[in-house]
């Protein structure tokens, strides 16, 4: 029987779904959950900026050939995709002493965002501000973790993003606003520019202990270990929303419970 364990909302050994696409749970939960906030404090001013895109960062439709949101490192290739645009990757990590019996995986995730485009000088007047606006609804989304108006995959609205997925936690490390331009302009003449918002995330996911299996071999059938606790609110009459996660340290630190 296959070792089983799970670790940043992802249980090993993996079953292929249908499609059996080969994807992150992490950078997919937070490519929607923050085109959701982007859309939702953009949507008014973007709309009233026609022939502008309304959405920020527009739903990629079942069947659709060109996509807007992406699970993947742009690199030089972002031209080829269509603007606006968000990528979200996973870049790096290490592991971290968590408790007793658990180790932390602290996972470094890229982060671009890329806006139609600018045509300078004149557009610079009234549309260079998106960078700064980008990043400021960034920074409040990771710093809430949830939305009262969103549920990830169909969960409860206002539910925080990490418990739905399954992962500790998450911030930002870092913002960066700038400009690109594809095409190198001459000088004095009209060019076009797109703004683009870069910056990283740390997300912490706890890696989980071997699931339990029967016994076998006159190996024990279970393990000791960390126990997770979990703290919820609601109102008189409203479905409880899980807020907190935490574990408490197994008995003495020995992965078979032994003394």
């Amino acid at each position: 029987m296959a070792l089983q364990f799970e670790v940043g909302g992802q249980q090993f050994p993996l079953v292929p779904g249908s499609p059996p696409y080969l994807r992150d749970p992490i950078a997919d939960a937070l490519l929607d959950f923050l085109a959701y906030y982007l859309n939702d404090q953009l949507r008014a001013q973007l709309t009233a900026m026609s022939p502008k895109n309304a959405e920020a960062v527009p739903t990629d439709a079942p069947g659709a050939t060109t996509f807007h949101r992406h699970a993947y490192d742009p690199g030089k290739h972002w031209p080829q995709n269509p603007v606006p645009s968000l990528y979200i990757w996973r870049k790096s990590d290490r592991l971290e002493e968590y408790t007793t019996v658990q180790e932390r995986e602290v996972a470094t995730y890229g982060l671009m965002y890329i806006a139609q485009a600018i045509r300078l000088p004149v557009g610079g007047r009234h549309y260079a501000g998106i960078g700064a606006a980008v990043s400021r609804i960034i920074r409040h989304a990771c710093d809430q973790g949830f939305h009262p108006d969103y549920g990830y995959n169909g969960g409860p609205t206002g539910e925080q993003l990490h418990i739905a997925v399954g992962f500790q936690g998450w911030e930002v490390a870092e913002v960066q606003t700038g400009m690109a331009e594809v095409t190198p302009g001459v000088s004095g003449a009209a060019v076009d520019f797109y703004p683009i918002v870069s910056g990283t995330f740390h997300v912490w996911s706890v890696m989980g202990q071997p699931i339990p299996q029967e016994a076998a071999n006159g190996q024990p059938g279970n393990v000791a270990g960390d126990m997770l606790v979990t703290i919820g609110t609601s109102e008189e009459g409203g479905e409880t929303v899980e807020f907190l996660q935490g574990y408490l340290s197994g008995p003495d630190g020995s992965e078979d419970g032994d003394e």
